[in-house]
């Protein structure tokens, strides 16, 4: 077969096979380019696609299948860097405790519910009565800091070990924070502040 731009080609002459060639071209560029390196996908060319299937440049510049993954997976670079791949996301299961009332020196045991104890926590503060700068609904970032001032101890702890509880006890004193405009020392309790908790497994 002679070569033929993609124009000279009827439809029934098509798909083409083995080392027939035909032409690419876009503007002043031309290239050729033979049937087995477009159709590919052994041998049988888009028809071998299914739904959800993903296209990548594999060696030798050729196209190549990624077949599609199951629900959930994540897309990532292989170890060799050569090719994507599937893999399983880190975190399948979420958790979030919603706003808990605080207690000085009380504690809390919230049920998760992921069936396996956590990779990840996080905690967080919630405003419900203005201090500190800050409004009612602003949320920060739970400070972790556990110490004794002289006869003061502030923070809380959370032990995240098992598979289906979050155990969280407060320091007698509440949390020192920083206030929202100036960054002066701030002490909340639960006066102010409700508590929060996430969780990903």
């Amino acid at each position: 077969m002679a070569n033929k731009t993609i124009d000279d080609l009827a439809s029934a002459t098509l798909p083409l096979t083995g080392a027939e060639r035909f032409h690419l071209v876009q503007g002043l560029n031309s290239r050729k380019a033979t049937a087995d390196r477009v159709r590919g996908f052994a041998e049988g060319g888009t028809a071998a696609l299914a739904e959800g299937d993903l296209l990548y440049v594999s060696a030798g510049q050729i196209i190549t299948r990624l077949p599609k993954g199951t629900a959930g997976q994540v897309l990532r670079q292989n170890a060799g860097l050569t090719a994507p791949e599937w893999a399983s996301a880190p975190f399948t299961k979420e958790y979030n405790s919603g706003a808990q009332v605080i207690v000085s020196g009380g504690a809390l045991t919230l049920a998760h519910g992921l069936g396996v104890a956590p990779k990840l926590t996080s905690a967080y503060l919630i405003c419900h009565t203005a201090t500190a700068g800050y409004a009612a609904a602003d949320i920060i970032e739970a400070p972790h800091n556990n110490w004794d001032g002289a006869s003061s101890v502030y923070g809380f702890a959370v032990e995240y070990s098992g598979s289906t509880n979050l155990l969280v006890r407060f320091g007698s004193n509440g949390f020192v924070f920083n206030h929202k405009t100036t960054g002066a020392t701030a002490i909340g309790t639960g006066a102010n502040w409700y508590f929060g908790a996430r969780a990903w497994a």
